[in-house]
């Protein structure tokens, strides 16, 4: 809608593997809540919309800013959209107990946290500015694939026979969208031969 991708018949199959594979996987597993899943879908439209809104700003159309530049001011407004849920849930609790996260948790590693969520955001940014939105999150997809193999050969989690099918046609449409994005690269960065007038 906000043309950072090029739609494609193609694009559009394997957006639908991927999401019709984690439908499956998770209603398979969990009790549905028709609020939880409007919440769910109203998080996952905010998030689509700030992604693409980041991949304007930093290639197509808008400013071709920076990672860190747009970070600079996207933090901002991102800080602002969670502070009113902040004042009613955590905000009373800090004013009971004002040096409570510090004594829990304590300054150093404190430190280590935002340091390595100031790190990710950046890292999102630039994946964003050399890939896309979109490719974020399919390969939020891949990481979460990798998370559920982890749980299962380490942790000795169960998983249904129903919950593997969706994985794996989760993972076609993951595979599908990677070579889809390598064909389209290499079809931008192909030379293009000029003749010249003799010819």
């Amino acid at each position: 809608v906000l043309g950072v991708e090029e739609p494609s018949l193609r694009l559009f199959v394997y957006i639908v593997l991927i999401s019709v594979g984690i439908t499956v996987a998770c209603a398979s597993q969990v009790d549905a809540v028709p609020l939880g899943i409007l919440i769910q879908c109203l998080a996952i439209v905010t998030e689509a919309f700030r992604l693409n809104t980041i991949n304007i700003l930093l290639v197509s159309r808008g400013l071709k800013l920076s990672p860190v530049a747009t970070l600079y001011y996207i933090a901002p407004l991102c800080a602002l959209a969670v502070a009113v849920p902040w004042v009613f849930l955590e905000a009373p609790i800090l004013v009971r107990h004002p040096w409570l996260p510090l004594r829990r948790v304590g300054a150093p590693l404190l430190f280590v946290n935002a340091t390595m969520a100031f790190l990710l955001n950046v890292s999102v940014m630039g994946l964003i500015k050399h890939t896309s939105a979109l490719t974020l999150n399919v390969s939020g997809v891949a990481k979460d694939l990798l998370l559920i193999v982890w749980s299962v050969t380490v942790n000795d989690a169960v998983v249904a026979p129903v919950q593997c099918a969706g994985y794996a046609l989760a993972v076609v449409g993951v595979a599908g969208y990677s070579d889809y994005k390598q064909r389209q690269q290499q079809r931008t960065h192909e030379p293009v031969l000029e003749l010249d007038d003799a010819d």
